[in-house]
């Protein structure tokens, strides 16, 4: 009687489902990995409970770093509009998703913030929207476009774009004798122009609409607190049609996004809260220095991501 082997018969390698066909039964520990899939069941097994324990835990304090930067990132976008550029990497470093899977999710999350973020302007009655319809009209139908084009057109050349434009936005205002010493509003064709720009890229990128709208705002001469008011209801119309995009596309992890779309909703109160109580030669320099802080990291991260390839 031949020697038997200590692993027991796990993938049935010949899948035919004839019969007649000879069936390869492999035995060695390579085959705990069946056509492909990932052997975390085999490897569980083999594991003793203490270290599969183990094992799981090792993905907790990632998981609460990622929950952490959610909350951080609803604070931001409430307060000044600029936060979520930082969710998307965030994703891809701590929470392990790919790219587009990290844009499709920051973009579902962001959902939650703009619910949230419009009502609590509203509620303060700062929200311009004779703006926010015309901004509406560009916005809409660039953010399908956007999410549609996520996965054709490369990303970090649009990210470098987007980099550029925050800091140097966030530079020019921080250099400003005043920053919040005008108030105007754009006409109703540069503001259909700016949401095809706005719609399209951030739902090209997943960073929501205020990372961008914002500066551009500030740089056409709108007062802070409106300019972030308006961004709040604005993003809505970016999310809403990218995150159907990439729902159809089924990049979307909708459990993960809604939990820190959750988290990210009560910073976001507590945001515009503080701008709403801020001075406004205040919140414009928190707004400039947080323009300028986003845009130096998205350009660092972005150049190392192209020089890397």
């Amino acid at each position: 009687m031949g020697r038997r082997s200590p692993y027991p018969p796990v993938c049935d390698l010949n899948h035919t489902g004839d019969p007649l066909a000879p069936r390869v039964v492999s035995t060695a520990p390579a085959a705990l990995t069946c056509c492909g899939r990932a052997d975390s069941a085999g490897r569980a097994a083999r594991l003793g409970p203490t270290e599969g324990r183990r094992g799981r835990r090792r993905g907790r304090p990632a998981l609460g770093l990622v929950l952490l930067l959610a909350g951080l990132v609803g604070v931001l976008v409430g307060m000044v509009g600029v936060g979520g550029v930082l969710l998307p990497p965030g994703l891809v470093t701590l929470g392990g998703l790919g790219p587009h899977a990290a844009t499709a999710t920051s973009t579902w999350a962001f959902l939650f913030t703009g619910v949230v973020g419009t009502a609590a302007y509203t509620w303060r009655g700062v929200v311009p929207w004779p703006m926010l319809a015309r901004l509406a009209v560009g916005l809409v139908p660039a953010a399908f476009l956007g999410a549609a084009a996520n996965a054709l057109l490369p990303a970090p050349v649009v990210l470098l774009v987007l980099a550029l434009l925050t800091l140097l936005v966030g530079v020019r205002q921080l250099l400003r004798s005043r920053v919040a010493g005008s108030d105007r509003e754009p006409g109703t064709l540069a503001l259909v122009a700016v949401g095809v720009g706005v719609g399209f890229t951030c739902a090209l990128t997943g960073t929501g609409g205020p990372v961008l709208l914002v500066p551009v705002l500030l740089a056409l001469g709108v007062a802070p607190v409106r300019a972030v008011a308006v961004s709040q209801a604005a993003q809505l119309a970016v999310v809403v049609p990218a995150s159907a995009g990439y729902l159809h596309a089924g990049v979307t992890d909708v459990r993960l996004g809604s939990l820190l779309g959750a988290l990210a909703a009560a910073g976001t109160v507590v945001g515009a809260v503080v701008a709403t109580r801020m001075r406004p030669a205040r919140l414009g320099q928190v707004v400039a220095l947080a323009c300028t802080g986003a845009g130096g990291f998205l350009l660092v991260r972005t150049l190392a991501q192209l020089l890397g390839r």
